[in-house]
């Protein structure tokens, strides 16, 4: 039971990194700002590091997603609340609104692009 859990725990933790950077990433943007270098100054921090801390897509593939709502199912059965793990899957939505956004806007001959995600 540990050794899943610790799995979870830690692609989770990751996850929120991710979401982390992505989110820090969207703001630098607006305000005109380069991502990679807020956040290479915030992963200059040793408390922090910089793995996991890019900019870019969010997160996906086969296990993120999975573990993420894995962990959040197993939090409901003991009667936790596991707000940060709900918190990535929605940043890590409203991060990829953002994109598609910020996709259309620097590229208006590609208006017609159909975004289905």
């Amino acid at each position: 039971m540990e050794a899943e859990i610790t799995k979870l725990l830690v692609n989770c933790f990751l996850i929120t990194k991710i979401s982390y950077a992505n989110m820090i990433g969207d703001i630098t943007i607006r305000y005109g700002g380069n991502p990679k270098n807020v956040l290479e100054a915030i992963g200059s921090d040793h408390r922090i590091g910089n793995k996991y801390l890019g900019y870019g897509y969010g997160f996906g593939g086969p296990c993120f997603p999975r573990d993420n709502r894995a962990l959040l199912k197993c939090a409901e059965e003991v009667g936790i609340n596991a707000v940060i793990s709900r918190s990535t899957d929605e940043m890590n939505d409203l991060h990829l609104q953002y994109q598609i956004e910020e996709f259309v806007k620097n590229n208006p001959d590609k208006g017609d692009v159909v975004f289905d995600y």
